[in-house]
């Protein structure tokens, strides 16, 4: 070859000029990686490796790295460092979910809180909280965000004590076991809504007790029962 000698005598150094400009051309970024969330992110983690850019994971190390040209890895890393910063919010967020159960209401009560759609607005106060009353076994059930079910809960408690209640004792014992069927407590509130009067009523040995909020009087529903069993 011409010039052999001369081009053997700067190989090495054309070599290093070379390898140089290579180097200077590629980046690596490390992306940290707790373990609770490591699993999650290796299944998401696209780690094809392309000619441009390699994707290496370490679990003992708690880290995912990016190595490659230049423009690629930022490019990458950016992809990568979004995947990482959403399951860990999806992972933060379920790890506050709780779900708690209150059993110290009384039924009447739980039924003047699912009559008035209480359930319902505070759900849309509270996006991703859920609220089910169990009017058989006297629960309600909160499930969600720890701050959003202890507001929810405090403004359940709240709205609580703004109600009236009041005893009827002029039913007969044919009218108050009436009042009892389900048949008749769904027409009652069928006539007591398009009325627009809400309330909720409890039927015991000694007659019946009426409980509605504080901007509904409770002897409007005393007067619907009547007429409804009279």
């Amino acid at each position: 070859m011409p010039d052999a000698c001369s081009l053997s005598s700067r190989w090495a150094s054309d070599a290093e000029i070379v390898l140089h400009k290579y180097l200077n051309l590629l980046e690596v970024e490390e992306i940290h990686v707790v373990q609770d969330i490591w699993d999650e992110v290796v299944k998401e983690l696209d780690a094809k490796h392309t000619d441009d850019v390699r994707v290496f994971v370490s679990r003992e190390l708690e880290t995912v790295v990016v190595a490659g040209h230049t423009a690629v890895v930022k490019t990458t890393a950016k992809q990568m460092k979004s995947l990482v910063k959403k399951i860990t919010e999806d992972y933060e967020r379920k790890s506050n979910k709780i779900s708690d159960t209150i059993s110290n209401i009384k039924a009447i009560q739980l039924c003047l809180l699912q009559i008035n759609d209480i359930p319902e607005q505070l759900m849309k106060r509270f996006p991703g909280l859920t609220v089910e009353i169990k009017v058989q076994t006297a629960e309600i059930v909160f499930q969600g965000d720890l701050g959003d079910v202890k507001n929810a809960k405090l403004e359940m408690y709240e709205s609580i004590p703004a109600s009236k209640e009041s005893r009827l004792s002029s039913l007969s014992e044919g009218q108050l076991q009436l009042v009892n069927k389900k048949s008749v407590q769904d027409y009652i509130f069928k006539k007591l809504k398009s009325k627009n009067v809400l309330g909720a009523w409890e039927v015991s040995e000694t007659g019946l007790t009426v409980l509605t909020f504080s901007d509904t009087e409770p002897e409007d529903v005393e007067e619907v029962i009547i007429e409804s069993v009279g």
